[in-house]
C-alpha cells in the first residue's frame, strides 16, 4: 500500500511541476508569515487516492504545500477520491469533511485536523486573549453586529465609541480570524458627489373678451347689479348728493322694462375696460366691454449638489415651512357642560415643508459604475381659488438606476397641458352668425407645465 501511495505521489508531482523541496517558490512560502500565506492564492492539485490511509493523505498534502499538518489521535480511516485541478485548501477541506473531520488553521501556520467535537472541546480549554483593533473608516459599533457570529460562547466583542476601538476577547485562533476580517471591513470607502438639476417651466396663455349690457328705466324697473342707480325710495335732500342703491327696484302696476345681460360673466382683472352709455328718454342702455390677454412664464431651476459615502443615504432640502391652519369643530363633549354639549372649535397650525428636496443612496459597483436609489421632489404652495386656504403643487420622481461615472441621466420628464375654453352669453343671441360675439363672453386659457430632472454622479476618491 505504501509503495502504491508513493508512486501516486510521484505521479502528481510530475504533473504539477515540482514538490515543495524542489520548488524555490514553495521553499520561500514556508518562511512567510501565516497571514501572508492565507492571502496568497492556493496552488492547484491533481491527485488520485485509492484505499489510502488518511494520515498518508495528509502527508502528501503537507509535502505538496510545505505546510505542517498535525492530525489528532482519533484521525484514522481510508480515503478514496479523485481530485482534478482544484485548489489544495479546497480539496483538503472537502476530503476531511467527507470523512467526518474538521480543519483548524493556527496563527503559526500549522494546520490541525481532528474530529469536530475534539476541536470544540480543545477551544473551550484554551486560554482567552484580548486584543484591540483601532478602526479608522467605519464606526466600531457597526462592526460589533457583523463580527458577533465569529466569536465563541466564551468570547466577547465590544466597541469603545470614544476612541473608535474594537476590543476582542476570545481564543487565539478566533481573535486572529476576527483581526483578518476587520482588515477587510475597515477600508477607505469612496465618496460620491451627486449633482442634479431640476427644471420646472410653467407657461400660461389666456384670452378673455366679454360684453355686458344693462338697460335701466329711471322711472320704473331697475336691475342695479352692475351700476348703482338713484334710489326712488329716498327723497333727495337739498344740497345733498342723490342717494343711490345697488338693489334691484321693481315697479308694480306700471309699464316698464329693464334688462341685464352677462352680469355674471365679467372679465376679472381686465386690461381693457370700455363703457358705452345711450340715453333714450327715460331709458338708459349701458354696455361694458372687457378684454384681457395674458402670457405668463415661470422658469424654476434648481441644481442641488450633495456628497456622501458609498452605501450611505444623503438628503438635501432647500425651501420653506408653510403654516396651515387646521380647525377642529369639536366632536366631543365640551368642558363644563356636563358632557351634553360640543366643544368649541379650536384652530391649530401645522407646518408643511415645500421646496426642492433630493434624497439619494449611491452604491459603487466593482466596475466603477454607480447604482443609485434616488428621490427628487419640487413642491410649492399657492392660494386656492376658494376659501379652503392653500393648495400644494408637487412634482416628484422616485427611481433606481445605474449610470457610468460622470454620466448624466434624465430620471424624470413630465409635460402637462391644460386647455380651457368657456363661452357664456345671452341665449339665442350668442349663437347668431357674425353678431353673436356681441352677446357673449369667451375665455380661452392654455397652461403647460414641464418638469425635467437630471442627475450626474461622480466618484470622489484617490486611486493612488
Amino acid at each position: 500500500m505504501t509503495h502504491r501511495l508513493l508512486a501516486l505521489a510521484v505521479l502528481f508531482t510530475l504533473l504539477t511541476g515540482s514538490l515543495a523541496r524542489a520548488s524555490p517558490v514553495a521553499a520561500q512560502t514556508v518562511q512567510q508569515e501565516p497571514d501572508q500565506l492565507q492571502q496568497r492564492p492556493a496552488r492547484r492539485i491533481t491527485v488520485s487516492f485509492q484505499d489510502a490511509d488518511i494520515r498518508d493523505v495528509l502527508a502528501v498534502f503537507a509535502e505538496f504545500t510545505g505546510r505542517s499538518i498535525v492530525p489528532g489521535s482519533g484521525v484514522a480511516g481510508t480515503v478514496n477520491a479523485e481530485i482534478t485541478n482544484q485548489p489544495w485548501d479546497v480539496a483538503l477541506e472537502a476530503l476531511m469533511r467527507a470523512n467526518g473531520f474538521a480543519i483548524e488553521y493556527l496563527p503559526s501556520g500549522i494546520i490541525r485536523v481532528d474530529a469536530v467535537e475534539r476541536l470544540r472541546a480543545r477551544a473551550e480549554l484554551e486560554p482567552l486573549v484580548t486584543r484591540t483593533f483601532r478602526i479608522n473608516y467605519v464606526p466600531a459599533a457597526e462592526l460589533v453586529t457583523t463580527l458577533a457570529g465569529m466569536k465563541t460562547a466564551r468570547g466577547a466583542v465590544v466597541a469603545n465609541p470614544s476612541t473608535n476601538t474594537l476590543i476582542v476577547t476570545d481564543v487565539e485562533g478566533v481573535v486572529s480570524s476576527i483581526g483578518a476580517m476587520v482588515g477587510q471591513l475597515d477600508i477607505r470607502t469612496p465618496q460620491v458627489a451627486i449633482q442634479s438639476k431640476i427644471i420646472f417651466v410653467n407657461r400660461t396663455d389666456a384670452e378673455e373678451l366679454g360684453i355686458t349690457y344693462d338697460l335701466k328705466d329711471s322711472r320704473g324697473n331697475q336691475l342695479n347689479r352692475l351700476v348703482a342707480a338713484p334710489d326712488p325710495r329716498q327723497p333727495v335732500q337739498p344740497g345733498q348728493p342723490v342717494p343711490r342703491t345697488n338693489e334691484s327696484v321693481i315697479l308694480l302696476g306700471g309699464s316698464s322694462i329693464a334688462a341685464l345681460g352677462n352680469a355674471n360673466a365679467r372679465v376679472v382683472g381686465a386690461s381693457l375696460e370700455t363703457v358705452i352709455s345711450l340715453v333714450l328718454g327715460r331709458y338708459t342702455l349701458i354696455a361694458f366691454i372687457d378684454a384681457l390677454q395674458l402670457a405668463e412664464l415661470a422658469d424654476v431651476q434648481a441644481a442641488p449638489v450633495i456628497t456622501t459615502l458609498d452605501n450611505q443615504q444623503a438628503q438635501i432640502f432647500v425651501g420653506e415651512r408653510t403654516p396651515i391652519r387646521v380647525v377642529d369643530v369639536g366632536g366631543g363633549a365640551g368642558a363644563g357642560t356636563g358632557g351634553g354639549g360640543l366643544a368649541a372649535p379650536r384652530a391649530t397650525a401645522q407646518l408643511v415643508e415645500t421646496g426642492i428636496r433630493l434624497r439619494v443612496t449611491p452604491h459603487i459597483t466593482a466596475d466603477r459604475r454607480i447604482l443609485m436609489e434616488l428621490h427628487a421632489e419640487r413642491s410649492a404652495a399657492q392660494l386656492a381659488a376658494t376659501d379652503i386656504g392653500v393648495v400644494f403643487q408637487t412634482q416628484e420622481a422616485t427611481t433606481r438606476l445605474m449610470v457610468e461615472d460622470g454620466e448624466t441621466a434624465v430620471i424624470g420628464g413630465l409635460t402637462v397641458s391644460e386647455v380651457t375654453r368657456t363661452r357664456a352669453g345671452i341665449p339665442v343671441l350668442m349663437d347668431l352668425p357674425f353678431v353673436g360675439a356681441l352677446f357673449r363672453t369667451t375665455r380661452n386659457r392654455e397652461q403647460k407645465r414641464d418638469l425635467l430632472i437630471m442627475v450626474t454622479p461622480r466618484i470622489v476618491d484617490d486611486r493612488n
